[in-house]
C-alpha cells in the first residue's frame, strides 16, 4: 500500500467532525500563508493558478463543451481581472 493510500483510508476512517476540523485546519494554513504574501508575490500565485486551470479546462471544453465552456470564461475574465487590478490597482466591478 502506497502513501498516497494509507492517507486515503486514514482520512475515510475519520468521522464527519474531524475531516471537517482537518479542513478548516488546512483552509486556516491556506489563508496564513497567503496572508503572509507581498502583493507581487500574491499576484503571481494567483495568477499561476487561475493559467493552470484555463489550460486544464482547455482540455475539458474539446469532450464536454456545455459545462466547462462558460467555466472557461469565468476563469479568463478572473484572470483579466487580476491582471488589471495588478496593473492599476483599481479593483475592477468595485466602485
Amino acid at each position: 500500500m502506497s502513501d498516497d493510500d494509507a492517507e486515503f483510508e486514514d482520512y475515510m476512517s475519520m468521522s464527519e467532525a474531524e475531516t471537517d476540523a482537518l479542513w478548516l485546519s488546512l483552509c486556516n494554513q491556506h489563508n496564513e500563508m497567503l496572508d503572509r504574501m507581498s502583493r507581487r508575490q500574491l499576484y503571481e500565485y494567483l495568477r499561476n493558478r487561475r493559467l493552470d486551470l484555463c489550460i486544464k479546462q482547455r482540455r475539458l471544453v474539446k469532450t464536454f463543451p456545455e459545462i466547462f465552456l462558460p467555466r472557461l470564461r469565468d476563469t479568463q475574465r478572473r484572470l483579466l481581472e487580476l491582471r488589471i487590478e495588478h496593473r492599476s490597482g483599481a479593483q475592477v466591478g468595485h466602485s
